[in-house]
């Protein structure tokens, strides 16, 4: 079944829009002022609706008892116009496709990402993926919720009704080595890309205007501190507590880095 728009059936729950027999996959409907939109025979299993729209129906889906395991991908409906014949018999699972965009802090594409899904009660819900030279990942199919009874969603999800056991919203790491790691909470109630960024190491120059200071990484890059000795004493300059004895009575030290990995570093000088 697929490519079908139906329209103007009234809104008797008697009429419905199409009627699913036996195991189908329905794909590209569009379905508008009805009854019902989807009438699900009961103990049908594994049967499946995508990428269709259904408005303005008094019920979007009619679900019989026993109707096990179906599933809607990519699909637009009203999210609170589900009617089960019988609360906590047969479920429906509601799915859109997702994927990451990984930058780094110049919104440039970052390669070679690792990227990772957890549901919202922390479970990965997949392998992770690597970005390609757009910094994307492939698009998968993502849960939002399965429900198991009559019930009022609510917006993205969170706070629905009993009967509703939401996924989303959903937890999304993105890591590469010699970067930062970013861990977001992404709501995924409709297909969607969603960005993420991760800041690549880049060291400026800085100089301390106070004895306790902090230097915010961000590309390898020579470092330099300057302090301006106004009496005669002995200038030591130490990195991570190893004095650098090289240095000794210098009023500048040139820090060289070459990071691979996020780390603290503690540059210090005693008079």
């Amino acid at each position: 079944l697929s490519n079908n728009t139906f329209f103007n059936f009234g809104n008797s729950l008697n009429s419905y829009a199409v009627r699913i027999r036996a195991v189908a996959n329905a794909s590209y409907f569009n379905i508008t002022n009805c009854g019902v939109g989807f009438l699900i025979d009961t103990s049908i299993v594994n049967s499946s609706v995508w990428n269709s729209t259904i408005t303005n129906c008094t019920k979007d889906f009619s679900i019989n008892t026993g109707a096990d395991n179906f599933e809607l991908y990519n699909v637009t409906f009203n999210k609170s116009r589900a009617d089960f014949q019988s609360d906590g018999s047969g479920f429906m699972e509601v799915f859109y496709q997702y994927r990451t965009n990984v930058t780094n802090q110049n919104l440039a594409a970052v390669n070679l990402a690792d990227v990772s899904i957890k549901n919202v009660s922390g479970t990965q819900i997949s392998d992770a993926q690597l970005t390609d030279a757009n910094g994307l990942t492939n698009y998968e199919w993502v849960m939002e919720y399965i429900q198991k009874g009559d019930a009022n969603y609510t917006s993205g999800c969170t706070g629905s009704t009993f009967y509703i056991n939401c996924s989303t919203p959903h937890n999304v790491t993105a890591s590469k080595t010699g970067y930062s790691t970013n861990s977001t909470n992404i709501t995924i109630d409709q297909s969607k890309t969603a960005w993420i960024m991760i800041e690549s190491p880049f060291i400026l120059a800085y100089v301390p205007t106070t004895i306790n200071f902090s230097i915010v990484e961000n590309n390898n890059q020579t470092f330099s501190i300057t302090y301006t000795n106004a009496s005669a004493v002995t200038i030591r300059w130490f990195v991570n507590d190893t004095e650098q004895t090289g240095s000794t009575n210098s009023s500048q030290y040139i820090w060289v880095g070459n990071f691979s990995q996020q780390g603290f570093y503690r540059i210090k000088v005693n008079l």
